[in-house]
């Protein structure tokens, strides 16, 4: 789905007594420790997958068109997925469409995870 252009989310439950809620809650640091969502996780009931098309806004590809008749590079940075960032980039015509269909070693050229962005 990431490659469409989707953003996906997963949805799970699991049950807690409120005595277990709270002994995790305050041990956990409000469920921000990587113990404690591993926790969560662990015996969760999967419920749903949904994807969610963001289209682009009207201007984009008019506005990234003329940045580019004036010879200004344009960076895109966003928190989506590696792969659902290309396909954003390709309908907003920041990356051309022919870079998708390389191998992966060669697209790292033209986009790279934040991690890799920060290193």
């Amino acid at each position: 789905m990431t490659k469409r252009g989707l953003r996906t989310l997963a949805f799970c439950y699991r049950d807690f007594t409120s005595e277990q809620f709270e002994a995790i809650s305050q041990s956990s640091d409000n469920f921000t420790a990587e113990g404690s969502i591993a926790y969560l996780e662990t015996e969760s009931t999967f419920l749903a997958l949904v994807a969610l098309k963001d289209p682009l806004r009207e201007h984009v590809q008019k506005c990234v068109g003329l940045h580019e008749k004036g010879q200004v590079n344009i960076r895109m940075i966003t928190n989506n997925s590696l792969e659902t960032s290309k396909k954003i980039a390709v309908e907003a015509g920041i990356l051309k469409a022919e870079i998708l269909d390389m191998p992966d070693t060669m697209q790292s050229q033209f986009a790279m995870h934040a991690s890799d962005f920060r290193a």
